[in-house]
């Protein structure tokens, strides 16, 4: 799991890790998995990462329209 994080992170990873990977195992069988795990799980968190900054944006502009509308009551 910590391997896999920190090959997500894209901190420090081509050569500790995947080098000593394709070293121990098959070359290209180990490339792909890890450029596959790159692509696919950077992308992943990335969209993660890009939701709940929306998502945040989203309640606070909500949050500021129904305190507008209660301002514009209440005067």
């Amino acid at each position: 799991m910590l391997t896999i994080f920190q090959v997500l992170t894209l901190e420090n990873w081509v050569d500790p890790i995947m080098y000593q990977y394709m070293s121990a195992n098959q070359m290209y069988l180990t490339a792909t998995y890890f450029l596959g795990l790159v692509m696919l799980g950077a992308f992943f968190m990335m969209n993660l990462f890009l939701a709940q900054i929306i998502f945040s944006f989203d309640k606070q502009t909500e949050d500021d329209s129904i305190k507008d509308t209660t301002e514009d009551e209440n005067s």
